[in-house]
């Protein structure tokens, strides 16, 4: 039989051993990644035990509104928090666009809270729902949102991805657990908590984890400080002209959208009387965000990546690391599948009987979530190599796509045609960013 001399395959066998130990290198962060989703998993299930279908509704219909207002709030500035640390020259710099950045995103919270007192906001949740509490919750925890989204990207991209990791996705929900845990232990709470109770708690770990995320950011920039720099180089308008540009409106666009596009179902059924059915769509939705936590972990490592690739027009490489995402985010999401197509009834079970009718919705989702696992980390890929303009255009044309099917088809048969909606809107719009990816690489690899 022919075969190639060895010395011809030598490249491509050293080609594969490099992209192998790339990949077993995120085992450690994805071993982090997977203690968080069974956290996370562990929590919802204590609130479903809790509160029944109605109040993990409520939970999570709020913890969409504080995603969605707190991205907004947040103007973009996360994505381009990664790209300016990646590229920085001093990490004085990178202080003082962070510094710049905090003050922006404090004093549009200042101006949405202006609007909501003057009442422009007073439908957010469901009918009946909205109370004193839940405002004073939701001013709080959109701020904290915005400000943890910032600082945790600077941290990644500062290789402290570990670190951002547990103090944004570990951290918060350890000190929900230890506190209902006190709370039971100390005979103070009962099974006949509420949902509210929830929130606050929430809230209250939120706050302390994004102080934490701030003191370490803080702590990282000091350490690694090698230049003396001024602090204070530019006038405040020159900082935020260098920040608030054309970019960094399509990534504040692409990133309001694409919370937009995640948590849309919930959107649309917040003024739905039947929160029984938006219980069990939201115990589905827990069971396949697995796959969403992985690629925000990919996300961490190899959007920094793909920013310096893409500064120095190497195409090979972009294309690397678009596999890298997609076979990683294959290989920890597809044993997911397999415990959730062959064991359904038991994890849905562990929150209760009346959530083993969520089974309609878990297939679904599991359909769409594993389109996203394929195409990988395309979108984050065009944000960061200067094509943040089709990455917002795809995401736009299918939010809209979705919130319009989802909305007439909801009307007439309900919350599941509009989780159908959902996943047919977002496997287009990830097979759309990855067309846009391939094509991107390729017109760079002409340039070279």
């Amino acid at each position: 039989m022919y075969s190639l001399p060895l010395n011809y395959n030598m490249p491509l066998i050293l080609h594969w051993l490099d992209r192998s130990k790339a990949i077993t290198g995120l085992i450690p962060m994805m071993a982090l990644r997977g203690i968080s989703v069974l956290l996370q998993f562990f929590l919802q299930l204590v609130i479903a035990r809790l509160t029944g279908t109605a109040g993990i509704a409520t939970v999570q219909v709020y913890q969409s509104w504080v995603s969605v207002l707190g991205e907004t709030n947040c103007l973009g500035l996360a994505n381009k928090a990664t790209k300016f640390t990646a590229l920085a020259e001093t990490y004085a710099k990178i202080k003082q666009q962070l510094i710049t950045c905090s003050v922006i995103i404090t004093m549009i919270w200042l101006a949405g809270g202006l609007l909501f007192v003057l009442g422009l906001w007073t439908k957010l949740m469901p009918s009946g729902a909205l109370n004193t509490v839940l405002i004073a919750c939701l001013a709080v925890s959109v701020l904290c949102f915005a400000i943890m989204r910032l600082v945790s990207s600077s941290l990644k991209a500062l290789d402290k991805v570990t670190t951002a990791i547990v103090l944004e996705n570990i951290l918060a929900t350890i000190i929900v657990l230890a506190v209902l845990a006190i709370g039971f232990s100390q005979g103070q709470l009962s099974t006949q908590i509420t949902a509210d109770t929830i929130i606050v708690v929430l809230t209250v770990a939120l706050t302390l984890a994004t102080s934490a995320c701030i003191f370490c950011c803080w702590n990282a920039l000091k350490s690694k400080q090698a230049q003396l720099v001024t602090l204070y180089t530019n006038s405040w308008g020159q900082r935020i002209r260098q920040l608030c540009n054309k970019e960094t409106l399509f990534f504040w666009g692409t990133s309001v959208l694409s919370i937009v596009f995640l948590n849309a179902p919930f959107l649309l059924a917040s003024n739905s009387a039947d929160l029984h059915q938006v219980g069990l769509f939201a115990v589905a939705y827990k069971c396949v965000t697995p796959i969403t936590t992985i690629l925000m972990m990919l996300s961490a490592v190899f959007a920094p990546k793909f920013a310096i690739a893409g500064k120095a027009f190497n195409g090979t490489d972009l294309l690397l690391n678009l596999r890298q995402t997609q076979i990683a985010s294959l290989a920890f999401y597809l044993p997911v599948v397999a415990i959730l197509m062959f064991f359904s009834d038991e994890v849905l079970n562990l929150f209760g009987e009346e959530f083993i009718a969520a089974k309609q919705f878990l297939y679904l989702l599991i359909v769409a979530q594993l389109i996203n696992a394929l195409t990988g980390l395309p979108g984050v890929m065009l944000n960061m190599i200067g094509k943040s303009h089709i990455e917002f255009i795809g995401t736009a044309l299918f939010c809209l796509a979705m919130f319009v099917g989802g909305y007439i088809a909801g009307e007439v048969y309900g919350l599941y045609s509009v989780a159908i909606s959902y996943g047919l809107a977002i496997s287009a719009k990830n097979i759309w960013s990855y067309c846009w990816a391939i094509r991107a690489i390729k017109q760079i690899n002409q340039l070279a």
